[in-house]
């Protein structure tokens, strides 16, 4: 229902209209909503000052609706407009997970609109940051720019500053203090990566800076994790420099059990070069070419704090030394150093059985070789056996794939005992 009267000079429109639904595109590409209801009413329109003298009103709901593959509901909008200048009042939630809250006001000059907003809201489930102070952004047809943006919850802050151009060059700088990193479980939607999230934690805080066009980004990361923990196991601080541009990658990774001390030498580090192939624009799906240069160094690493990433292990302590390096092309990279574990002990979860490993692994480009490694059973456990193994021999990596192998063992070792039963298992005793 709507009414237009007036001439071409000063033309006056005022409708409403209401839908169950409708749909305009293809299905991944186009939009679609579904109990939508729009009041406006346009006063002022004129084809000689257009801006000087409109003025109107626009008030839309829609309780679901579809942009391409991103699923919106409880939309709601209001939109003030006096000439160049304006209000608006935004309410959203993004893919269920994401409730986005805007209140400012607007004013257009020279093609360019400047926003003001005393209000900017996101929330990610029962986590909600706001803006202590006024949010002001400039949007024009080449893109926007953050004049001033900073969104906080407790002691968590977000700040972005700088402009970004979709088809020209962009500077943007993004920072974050005392993230916390359980957060990202409500800021994800539900898909197969959530499950790495859960029992994560620790606080983030950093920078990330994106410069470049979407062909050519230049991209650097910033970022220290303090207090980092999986499940029941606190690692201690993470530390990371990446940095990316023209087809490479620049990594910098270092962890320390115990960060008290920033002069203290990390437990483990990790820094080289990766080929990579990083492009903003969705037509670009080249493979990555060059060469690897990465090394990984650690001088006694508690091997506890692996024991959540390992399989078929638990109860996992000793220490791991390394001086490893990976060279080569992406599909056949070399390895050259060593690794040695030291007092390993484990649970090998499908016997019920712990073991001791110590030994030394040397690489030499594809091929692994042991040198005096030995598998033992545990103290307590020597009374069935004296619980020896030597291993010997060799394995072959193609890329970071097992290839072929060449092991030997000689020696005895518990397999089996009475007293531990698998659950699941048919067979049990002493073996």
């Amino acid at each position: 229902e709507g009414r237009i009267e007036g001439d071409v000079d000063s033309l006056r429109f005022s409708a409403e209209v209401m839908s169950a639904g409708f749909s305009y595109g293809a299905p991944l590409t186009g939009f679609s909503m579904s109990g939508f209801r729009a009041v406006t009413d346009l006063a002022g329109i004129s084809r000689l000052n257009f801006f000087e003298s409109f003025n109107g009103t626009l008030d839309v709901q829609s309780r679901h609706g579809v942009i391409g593959k991103t699923n919106l509901s409880e939309i709601r909008a209001g939109i003030r407009s006096n000439g160049a200048e304006g209000t608006f009042d935004v309410s959203v939630l993004v893919d269920s997970t994401t409730h986005v809250e805007m209140l400012g006001t607007a004013v257009h000059r020279g093609g360019i609109y400047q926003l003001n907003m005393e209000r900017v809201k996101l929330g990610f489930g029962t986590t909600d940051y706001e803006n202590a102070d006024p949010v002001s952004l400039l949007l024009g047809q080449d893109g926007f720019q953050f004049k001033s943006f900073s969104l906080r919850r407790e002691t968590e802050e977000i700040t972005a500053s700088g402009y970004f151009h979709p088809a020209g060059v962009s500077d943007l700088d993004v920072s974050v203090k005392g993230f916390l990193l359980n957060n990202l479980q409500q800021m994800i939607p539900q898909t197969r990566y959530i499950a790495s999230l859960q029992g994560m934690g620790g606080i983030v805080s950093g920078r990330i800076l994106v410069r470049g066009d979407v062909e050519h980004p230049n991209i650097s990361v910033d970022l220290v994790v303090d207090g980092f923990r999986s499940k029941e196991t606190v690692f201690g601080q993470v530390e990371t420099r990446l940095s990316y541009f023209e087809h490479l990658l620049n990594v910098h990774t270092s962890y320390r059990y115990n960060a008290v001390d920033p002069n203290t030498a990390p437990d483990m580090q990790l820094s080289g070069t990766i080929p990579y192939e990083l492009s903003l624009s969705a037509s670009h799906n080249h493979s990555p070419k060059g060469n690897i240069d990465l090394k990984l160094q650690s001088k006694g690493m508690r091997l506890d704090l692996l024991s959540p990433f390992l399989p078929v292990v638990s109860n996992v302590s000793g220490f791991l030394s390394c001086d490893m390096k990976m060279k080569g092309t992406v599909d056949a990279p070399e390895y050259d150093g060593y690794l040695v574990l030291s007092s390993a002990k484990f649970t090998f979860v499908p016997l019920g059985i712990d073991y001791i490993m110590d030994g030394r692994f040397v690489s030499n480009k594809t091929n692994i070789v042991f040198e005096q490694v030995t598998l033992k059973n545990v103290p307590q456990d020597q009374s069935y056996v004296r619980g020896l193994m030597n291993l010997t021999g060799n394995f072959n990596l193609e890329g970071l794939k097992l290839g072929q192998f060449d092991l030997n063992a000689n020696g005895q070792l518990l397999l089996m005992k009475e007293a531990v039963h698998p659950a699941g298992s048919k067979f049990y005793g002493d073996l």
